[in-house]
């Protein structure tokens, strides 16, 4: 019943759980228990993050902590991110807690991140030793919505967009065209729904991924990092998915390779639009592949989830002893190591 529920769940819209939660508070509380949460409290905030609007994003700027990192040599004032929980680093948590009184994720989660530590494009800012104002939003797909079906917390990379571009205008600023642009977008598009059977789905995140761009690029920004996602294959959480669905995870590697063909195309494309502009991208997909043949042979544990629990409901069951030894944190993110090389990695792309 608890897996019946999570997939009617997945494939909502927003609209419809506002509807229901407005027709059938009790029933609300009735399924909010049944999927775990430790009691009513969890039911209430369901109605209000169903029902309320969703507030705009106005994130502080983290200023860089390289410390012992060696500095990337760049010509970059600050950095920019728009993304999903790969690189949320507090935003959902924030508005959560604006309207529920407690934000998510919750501990042993790391400051409002999906891990125990910095993420890839934190990590990233250091390197390249620069300001980070960072909008990515937890479920964000690569259009204006969000992978979590509750109104308040709509807030897709264009919707991230559109705020950066709102808050640069009230304060009667303007894009700094010298600043770097990070868009790093894609898993939630293919968790949505069903859109792991659709093929279609790499093109109309790509093409979402490039109205983006245009959206910015409009208002002064010339510097852009699109990297490509990792392989959503590899991941616990699609590991778990194969023992449900026999032939999951050969779906999640054609999905994959097809969001890094239709990505790279449409890099391509903004750098003939847009001659003016500079593109660097970092091929996370192969890269993600190497990775785990490599860890794997250094004893590092690339199939298991590091902690398990279900951070938006407040309940942690367990947690590895040796977090450095674990490629993933929870079933789709991974641990503050993982993200301490790949986040490296990303500065070098971005200052070629």
């Amino acid at each position: 019943f608890s897996s019946f529920l999570k997939r009617l769940w997945i494939t909502a819209t927003p609209d419809s759980v506002e509807l229901l939660v407005r027709l059938n508070p009790p029933l609300v509380y009735g399924l909010v228990l049944s999927l775990g949460a430790p009691d009513l409290s969890y039911g209430t905030a369901l109605i209000r993050l169903a029902t309320y609007d969703t507030p705009r994003l106005n994130p502080p700027t983290l200023a860089p902590e390289p410390g012992s990192l060696p500095v990337t040599t760049n010509s970059y004032t600050q950095m920019i991110g728009f993304g999903d929980s790969m690189s949320d680093t507090g935003n959902i948590f924030t508005v959560t807690k604006s309207i529920i009184g407690w934000g998510f994720p919750t501990v042993p989660d790391s400051k409002g991140r999906f891990c125990n530590g910095d993420v890839a494009l934190e990590v990233m800012a250091n390197r390249l030793n620069l300001p980070f104002v960072n909008y990515a939003f937890a479920g964000g797909t690569s259009g204006a919505g969000d992978l979590i079906p509750l109104s308040a917390l709509q807030k897709g990379v264009l919707s991230q967009v559109s705020d950066y571009l709102y808050n640069l205008s009230r304060a009667g600023k303007t894009v700094d065209a010298k600043a770097l642009h990070v868009i790093w977008v894609g898993p939630n598009d293919y968790y949505q729904a069903d859109n792991v059977n659709v093929p279609a789905t790499a093109t109309k995140a790509a093409a979402n991924v490039s109205s983006a761009v245009a959206s910015l690029y409009a208002k002064g920004a010339r510097n852009f990092f699109i990297p490509l996602m990792p392989d959503f294959s590899l991941t616990p959480s699609a590991t778990a998915h194969e023992a449900l669905e026999p032939g999951y995870k050969n779906l999640a590697i054609k999905r994959s390779d097809e969001f890094g063909t239709a990505l790279k195309a449409a890099i391509a494309a903004l750098k003939t639009k847009y001659p003016s502009a500079r593109f660097n991208s970092f091929d996370t997909l192969s890269f993600s592949r190497q990775q785990i043949a490599l860890a794997r042979t250094q004893g590092i544990n690339v199939t298991d989830q590091c902690m398990h629990g279900d951070v938006m409901l407040g309940t942690t069951t367990s947690i590895c002893p040796q977090q450095d030894k674990y490629l993933y944190w929870d079933s789709n993110h991974p641990t503050a190591a993982a993200n301490l090389v790949l986040g490296a990695e990303f500065a070098k792309a971005a200052a070629q």
